[in-house]
């Protein structure tokens, strides 16, 4: 029986074997795995399969298979209940508006994609475009809900891929399950300054840009006053309220 090589029809291509070094465990010539399938036949066991691991790979991926933890060390925590990495994308994710969620999840499917298919970045993934054209198959699939699900902390079924066929279905799926609620609309303001304020910290500015950033701060600032302004008027009881007091709203309002 003559065996062929990976470049032959119907052999392995460039990019399977990428994908599976990229698993840790890299494909195997014909010779290992022949010598490898000897070893397996004569070790009397009820399970011995001829895989080649790469264990400082496998070390440093976000998760581990199952069947694997025995014999690999993970340097990486992301195989507990809680992964920290998950748990601070939602702490991100929960102080945002849904339009700004919706943009950071997407951007994460995105390179999550670009990574498994070997392009060169995100911005190469049509976000409306069907995963079966980008190239998917089944294991691409489920290599890509496995990396979504260490990103999120999600427990996602294998059929994920095909059941939400592209990166913006996807997105809106992993939003619906991820149920974070209502924004935390003080807590995206405070974090939004929190960033303003490092910016400006580390800047080095010229008098003309001091300027302008002085105006426009000055700016939000009265904007800023006003919302406040405008909270205290709601809440004053119209009922209850005397002829003065109507008279000053009525002034405020139309800036007498």
């Amino acid at each position: 029986m003559a065996w062929g090589t990976w470049d032959q029809p119907g052999m392995l291509s460039e990019k399977d074997k990428i994908r599976l070094s990229r698993t840790g465990m890299p494909p195997l010539s014909v010779e290992q795995g022949l010598d490898l399938f000897d070893v397996a036949l004569g070790a009397g066991s009820a399970a011995v399969l001829p895989l080649r691991l790469d264990l400082a790979v496998l070390g440093g991926a976000p998760s581990v298979p199952a069947l694997l933890r025995g014999l690999v060390r993970s340097r990486n925590r992301r195989d507990t209940a809680a992964p920290e990495a998950a748990d601070g994308l939602i702490e991100k994710l929960t102080a945002m508006g849904e339009a700004e969620r919706t943009g950071v999840l997407l951007d994460i499917v995105r390179r999550q994609v670009a990574v498994v298919l070997d392009h060169a970045g995100p911005e190469t993934i049509e976000p409306d475009l069907a995963f079966k054209e980008l190239g998917f198959d089944s294991l691409t699939a489920v290599e890509l809900r496995n990396r979504l699900g260490a990103a999120t902390g999600l427990q996602l079924s294998a059929t994920v891929v095909f059941d939400y066929p592209t990166a913006t279905q996807l997105t809106e799926h992993l939003l619906d399950e991820l149920a974070l609620g209502a924004p935390d609309v003080a807590g995206a303001l405070l974090a939004d300054l929190d960033r303003l304020e490092q910016v400006l910290a580390g800047a080095s500015v010229d008098e003309q840009l001091f300027r302008k950033v002085a105006g426009r701060l000055d700016v939000l600032r009265s904007r800023w006053a006003e919302t406040k302004s405008a909270g205290e008027r709601d809440e004053v009881n119209l009922d209850s309220a005397s002829d003065e007091d109507m008279f000053a709203m009525l002034d405020e309002e139309l800036g007498n």
